[in-house]
C-alpha cells in the first residue's frame, strides 16, 4: 500500500514539474494525435512496428525514438524521419501520458506504439497490407545508385534474389552478447543454403548473401554469386534498398528479413521456431519450420505446447526443458526455395493444410491454458497475438505432409 501511495506521488509531482510539457499534451489530445514511442531498436521490429501503426492509426500519428535509440543503419532512420511525423520533443509528453495512465489506474486511456509480437484484439494486421503497401519510397537519386551497384558487380537487374542467415558474428560485433546465448540456436550452417544457391543459379537468377560485420566469405566462387557480407562495398542504404527490390528473399533467422515484407517482396524464412512467436499475418510469406525432439522422439503440437515451446524463445530454457531444435536439412530449404521461386509472381495464397496446422495449434494452444495446472510461461492465447481470420503466412505442403503425424494427425 505504502509503495502503491509513493508512486502515485512521484506521478503527482512528475506532471507539476512539467506543467507546459501538460499544455502540450492536452493540445496533441485535442487534435486526436497519437504520440507513439519507438523504443524497440531491433531492425526486425521497430520498422514493422512503425509501418503497421501508420495504417491503424492512419495519418494521426507523432512518432519519437526513445533516449539512447541504436540501431545499426542510420539511413533507415533517416528514411523514417522523412515520412513520418517525428518529433523528439514529445517524449516527455508521452511520459505524462504513462503517469495519467498509472495514476488514474486506466481512466486515461492512450494508443501505443504497435507491437508485431503482439496481437491485440481489436487489429487484424493482415489488413494492414495490401498491394502499394509500403513502408517508404525510394527517391529517384536512390534508384539509380542501387541500379549503378547492380550493373558494377554483373549482377542481373531483373532477376536476382538475397539471402541471408543468422550468425554469431553481427550479435556480438554490437555486443548484444547474452541476447546471442538465448538466440543461437537459431544460427546456420552456411552449407544448408549451398543447394538452394546452386538451383536459384541454374535457374539464372544473380544471388547476393547479405549480411552486416561478417568476416568468413560465403564458401563458394561463381560469376553469378556475389558475397555482399563481405564486400566493401556493404552499406546501410544497401542493405534496405537490395532487400526492397529483389525478386524474392530468403531468410534464416534476421531482423532484416523483415524488411522484404514491408515493400511487397515474397520471401521464405526457414528453420523457425517456435511457431506461435511467428508473423502469422505476413503476406506472400513462406515459414518453414524447425521441429522439436525430447529423447530422440519428435515431438508433436500437443507435446510442443504441453513443454511451453510455443512462444519462449530461449535457448537455455529449450536445455532446460530437455529439448533439442532441429534446424531444416539442406533438402528441406531446397524445396521451400522451389516453391517460393516457382510461384513467387503471383500472391502466395494460404493453402488449406497450412489452415489446419494454424487451426490446430490454436485449439492445443488454448486447451493448454486452460488447464490450471499448466507450466506456460505466457499466460496468453493464441488470439491474443494471432487472428485465425487474417492468416496470411503459409507452409509448404511438402513439409506438413512430411510430418503429417506431428502437426495434422497426431
Amino acid at each position: 500500500m505504502i509503495k502503491r501511495i509513493y508512486s502515485k506521488l512521484t506521478n503527482i509531482l512528475i506532471i507539476i514539474k512539467n506543467f507546459n510539457k501538460i499544455i502540450l499534451f492536452f493540445t496533441t489530445c485535442s487534435k486526436k494525435n497519437n504520440i507513439l514511442c519507438i523504443e524497440n531498436e531491433r531492425i526486425g521490429h521497430f520498422p514493422v512496428n512503425i509501418f503497421l501503426s501508420s495504417k491503424i492509426y492512419k495519418n494521426k500519428n507523432i512518432f519519437f525514438f526513445k533516449k539512447n535509440f541504436n540501431i545499426p543503419n542510420d539511413y533507415i532512420i533517416k528514411k523514417i524521419k522523412e515520412n513520418y511525423n517525428v518529433d523528439q520533443k514529445y517524449e516527455q509528453v508521452f511520459q505524462i501520458m504513462k503517469n495519467l495512465n498509472e495514476l488514474t489506474s486506466g481512466y486515461f486511456k492512450f494508443n501505443f506504439l504497435i507491437e508485431q509480437m503482439h496481437m491485440t484484439e481489436k487489429h487484424n494486421f493482415a489488413n494492414c497490407f495490401d498491394n502499394n503497401s509500403k513502408i517508404f519510397e525510394f527517391t529517384e537519386k536512390e534508384n539509380q545508385i542501387g541500379a549503378d551497384f547492380l550493373v558494377k558487380n554483373n549482377i542481373n537487374q531483373n532477376k536476382f534474389v538475397c539471402i541471408i542467415y543468422r550468425t554469431s558474428e553481427y550479435y556480438n560485433k554490437i555486443g548484444l552478447n547474452k541476447v546471442e546465448n538465448l538466440h543461437a540456436y537459431r544460427n546456420t550452417n552456411p552449407k544448408t543454403l549451398l543447394p538452394s544457391i546452386e538451383y536459384l543459379l541454374g535457374k539464372g537468377y544473380s544471388v547476393i548473401r547479405l549480411g552486416k560485420y561478417i568476416n568468413e566469405p560465403y564458401p563458394l566462387i561463381h560469376k553469378n554469386f556475389f558475397d555482399y557480407a563481405v564486400s566493401e562495398q556493404n552499406s546501410d542504404f544497401l542493405d534496405i534498398w537490395l532487400s526492397a527490390n529483389c525478386n524474392f528473399f530468403i531468410n534464416g533467422g534476421t531482423g532484416l528479413g523483415d524488411i522484404p515484407t514491408l515493400f511487397g517482396v515474397p520471401r521464405l524464412s526457414f528453420s523457425v521456431f517456435p511457431m506461435g512467436a511467428q508473423q502469422s499475418w505476413s503476406p506472400n510469406t513462406l515459414l518453414l519450420p524447425c521441429n522439436a525432439k525430447k529423447n530422440d522422439k519428435y515431438l508433436n503440437l500437443k507435446e510442443m505446447i504441453k513443454y511451453d515451446l510455443v512462444r519462449v524463445i530461449n535457448a537455455e530454457f529449450y536445455k532446460k526443458k530437455g529439448v533439442e531444435i532441429v534446424r531444416n536439412s539442406s533438402d528441406e530449404v531446397l524445396k521451400a526455395v522451389q516453391v517460393l521461386e516457382e510461384n513467387y509472381k503471383n500472391p502466395l495464397e494460404l493453402n488449406s493444410l497450412t489452415q489446419t496446422f494454424w487451426n490446430n495449434l490454436r485449439y492445443e494452444w488454448n486447451a493448454e491454458l486452460s488447464k490450471p495446472d499448466n507450466q506456460m510461461h505466457v499466460k496468453k492465447n493464441f488470439d491474443s497475438f494471432h487472428k485465425i481470420n487474417g492468416i496470411k503466412a503459409s507452409i509448404p505442403d511438402f513439409f506438413l505432409n512430411k510430418y503429417s503425424n506431428l502437426y495434422l494427425d497426431y
